[in-house]
């Protein structure tokens, strides 16, 4: 997964969001990923947002929309650049990002709290840490 400031970008046909960075990277963000951000057309979306991404694996359809297949009948799959998660400004995903990073600190160090509080040892205690 890579970071991304998205700074243009627009609505699609189908409801979901093409957005591109400075350096011309494409992102594919879902509609319900916007929506969740307050934007649903063009004209509300402020720049620069701010995205996780990373590549996907997406089917692909026929003119009659059924699922595109290759001569032993896999799906013929194409890779694509998708938000995994979009925020309004940088410090919303900075602040992800720690959130994500020190989640398991703060377990330890509640567990740890909780344990000696209840007479663990040391050897309990690391146990107990390593199920973590």
């Amino acid at each position: 997964m890579k970071n991304y400031a998205i700074t243009s970008g627009k609505f699609t046909g189908k409801g979901n969001f093409t957005g591109y960075t400075a350096k011309g990277e494409r992102l594919h963000i879902h509609a319900a990923q916007m929506s969740a951000l307050g934007v649903s057309k063009d004209a509300d979306v402020k720049f620069p947002f701010f995205a996780i991404g990373a590549v996907k694996q997406i089917g692909q359809l026929n003119e009659d929309a059924s699922p595109k297949v290759d001569a032993n009948g896999s799906p013929v799959l194409v890779d694509r650049l998708t938000a995994m998660s979009v925020f309004a400004t940088k410090e919303q995903l900075v602040a992800a990002h720690v959130d994500d990073t020190t989640l398991d600190i703060a377990i330890a160090k509640s567990v740890k709290e909780v344990a000696t509080a209840n007479g663990l040892g040391e050897k309990e205690l690391n146990a107990l840490l390593a199920t973590i």
